[in-house]
């Protein structure tokens, strides 16, 4: 594939690791991360595509800030949010240094860990004991053991 207009063949090289990088790995790589996958030896002349790649729209960094290099207009949806939590976003994502969008991909990676989590503890057969016991009522205590029928 040819270099997109205003773009060397080493700075799309770059552009191609980081989006595949974050397809891959649904966060974005270090500079470290993009001078290996595309071969450099040294991670200033790595920083200088990034730091080009901005300067032409095509990525954005936020400073001072460890990976967070996204891209721009690639693979870009909409949902609406319901105003509370969009503004919940907006404020997390002000005190946390990052993009509204990177809490929302964030809370929703979460989710689904722990989803797979529950799944994978419901498929396995853990002995009763290891499972704790949840009473409906806060004030029972759940007195039955694996050993003494309830």
């Amino acid at each position: 594939m040819n270099a997109p207009a205003g773009l060397t063949r080493s700075q799309f090289k770059v552009l191609r690791f980081i989006e595949g990088y974050i397809l891959e790995h649904g966060n974005s790589p270090s500079i470290a991360d993009i001078a290996a996958g595309t071969g450099r030896r040294y991670k200033g002349s790595t920083y200088d595509h990034v730091q080009q790649l901005v300067r032409r729209g095509f990525i954005t960094v936020v400073p001072g800030r460890a990976r967070s290099i996204a891209l721009v207009g690639a693979n870009v949806f909409t949902i609406p949010l319901p105003a509370g939590l969009a503004d919940v976003a907006r404020t997390i994502a002000h005190c946390t240094g990052v993009t509204p969008e990177a809490v929302i991909v964030e809370a929703v990676r979460d989710r689904l860990t722990s989803l797979r989590s529950a799944s994978v503890a419901r498929e396995t057969k853990l002995p009763r004991a290891t499972v704790p016991a949840v009473a409906s009522d806060p004030g029972r205590r759940d007195t039955s053991s694996p050993g003494r029928p309830a």
